[in-house]
């Protein structure tokens, strides 16, 4: 598994990694042990986490024969506990690859298609368009932290990025809400996967882009073209109608939520890792520059 910075270390089970002051700034918990930054946090009217909750900022403090050593960090002022799904990773690769692709999302006059991978049954490609943004629609998106959703059940889903189309409140299939999951190492979870089949019902397309540390963010998998008008994003396993496709084909659909969220999963990683083995073996064939 690939490890982060120290910093992403040691932020990484603290509940809240980012706190915003009344000028904008954002500042992480490692932050409050520089003391130039520490002035500016506390000049501020008010520190809110992501979710506008208010907080209150606990310094570093050394261990003593009454109490163990405390790490600085921020903590809510109303003490409620926060639950949430997704936490953030500390994995450069996914992470990179989160902000690269939120980032040429982003362009100005950016627009995108995205088509799923499949074939037809002579065994040629035959990809399919799962959303193709409208002309008149203007999407703006996010990334991680400021994905966050609330679900029925009361918790948070957070993921990777979301598109919304600003234009209009309502979600269609003409402008749907659009979520990009990267996937490095992990699978989402089961509870985590159940939200974003849910969303999936709810006229948002939910694509799962694959990524290895030596492939590349463009791969046999999951493929982000800029070279054609508009950009086109390929991914091999996506959510839709609350049905799972690999490959153009429907995956799951168990009653038993477990071994439905198994089998998905399985299925999922097996096939990625299959495609990214052949594109191994066909980048070895290719002649040395």
């Amino acid at each position: 598994m690939s490890t982060g910075s120290a910093e992403d270390d040691e932020n990484l089970d603290l509940k809240t990694k980012r706190a915003w002051t009344d000028k904008r700034e954002s500042f992480s918990p490692s932050e409050i042990d520089d003391p130039i930054k520490l002035v500016r946090m506390r000049a501020s009217t008010g520190l809110w986490d992501d979710d506008f909750n208010e907080l209150s900022i606990c310094t570093r403090s050394q261990e003593t024969a009454e109490r163990k050593a405390r790490r600085a960090h921020f903590k809510l002022k109303s003490g409620q506990p926060r639950t949430v799904l997704n936490r953030d990773s500390a994995d450069p690769t996914h992470n990179l690859t989160v902000d690269d692709i939120c980032n040429r999302l982003s362009a100005e006059s950016s627009s995108v298609v995205l088509k799923g991978k499949a074939w037809d049954h002579k065994g040629s490609r035959a990809d399919v368009t799962l959303w193709k943004q409208h002309a008149i629609s203007d999407y703006r998106w996010h990334k991680e932290p400021a994905t966050r959703l609330i679900m029925e059940s009361g918790q948070h889903l957070q993921p990777d990025i979301i598109g919304i189309d600003i234009t209009r409140i309502n979600r269609t299939a003409s402008n749907p809400g659009v979520v990009i999951e990267v996937v490095h190492h992990h699978w989402p979870d089961q509870m985590t996967w159940q939200h974003l089949r849910r969303l999936s019902e709810l006229n948002y397309i939910v694509a799962f882009y694959f990524v290895t540390s030596d492939l590349g963010r463009n791969n046999y998998a999951s493929k982000f073209s800029r070279a054609k008008s508009p950009n086109e994003i390929l991914v091999s396993h996506y959510l839709t109608n609350g049905v799972f496709f690999i490959d153009g084909k429907a995956v799951g659909g168990n009653p038993d939520a477990n071994i439905d969220y198994q089998e998905c999963k399985q299925r999922a990683i097996e096939m990625a890792e299959k495609s990214f083995t052949a594109e191994r073996e066909i980048r070895k064939k290719r002649p040395k520059a």
